[in-house]
Order: C-alpha cells, then sequence, then structure tokens
C-alpha cells in the first residue's frame, strides 16, 4: 500500500478537486461537489484476541470508507477497525474526516453556488 497507493491513487491537489466539482456539475448537475462518499461495515469472524470489541449489533467488523469522483472512480479510500463507532464517529475517527478537520485536503477557495445579480426579479 505504502508504495503502489502514491502512484495508483494519489491524493488530490487543488486542481484536481476544481475538476471533480466541474465533472460532478456536468454530469450530474451537481455543483461544488468533491466527491461521493460511503462507508461499508465489513462483518468478519473476530480475532481470538478482540473478541469483546463488537459493533452496536454484536458483529466484529472493519468499515471501509471510500470517496468516488463524478465516474464512480475511488480517489480515497481508508479501511479501519473502528470499534464501537457511530457513523459520525467513524467519519470523525477516518483519514478523510481527520483531514478535513484540519484543512490538510488541498482543498480549493469556496465558490457561491450561483450567482445572481441583484438586479433579476424572481416574480413577475
Amino acid at each position: 500500500w505504502n508504495v503502489l497507493q502514491p502512484l495508483v491513487m494519489p491524493e488530490p491537489l487543488e486542481n484536481d478537486w476544481k475538476k471533480i466539482a466541474k465533472d460532478f456539475d456536468e454530469m450530474w448537475q451537481f455543483k461544488n461537489c468533491l466527491g461521493a462518499l460511503d462507508g461499508k461495515h465489513v462483518y468478519i469472524m473476530a480475532p481470538s484476541n478482540l473478541g469483546h470489541h463488537f459493533s452496536f449489533i454484536k458483529r466484529f467488523s472493519v468499515v471501509l470508507m471510500y470517496l468516488a469522483d463524478s465516474r464512480r472512480k475511488i480517489i480515497m479510500v481508508d479501511v479501519e477497525y473502528m470499534g464501537r463507532f457511530s457513523d459520525a464517529g467513524i467519519f470523525d475517527d477516518s483519514i478523510f474526516g481527520k483531514r478535513l478537520t484540519e484543512n490538510r485536503l488541498n482543498l480549493p477557495q469556496p465558490v457561491p453556488l450561483y450567482s445572481y445579480s441583484l438586479e433579476t426579479k424572481l416574480f413577475h
């Protein structure tokens, strides 16, 4: 992973994020979207040394969290054991969540969703 990840799935830079957002707008009419985020619990047989750590539904799992671009290409992935975390806790503890909170994702500056002229009449 440490050798291939930078080659196969490099961290997006500011211009990469802008292209992702542009593609989401053009393909799906979804402005300012930097990716589709999802997570999946992958249930496995509990290792004998961690048998007391189960999810809230009494199963042992690892969590696969990923961010995909508008063409469903995975651009970031995180696989971790999360214990008894809620979905929000899993996001907060993920690499993506931490980097987002710490402003370390090379994100572009915010732009308005739409530009309106003050002279535009919305109702006639």
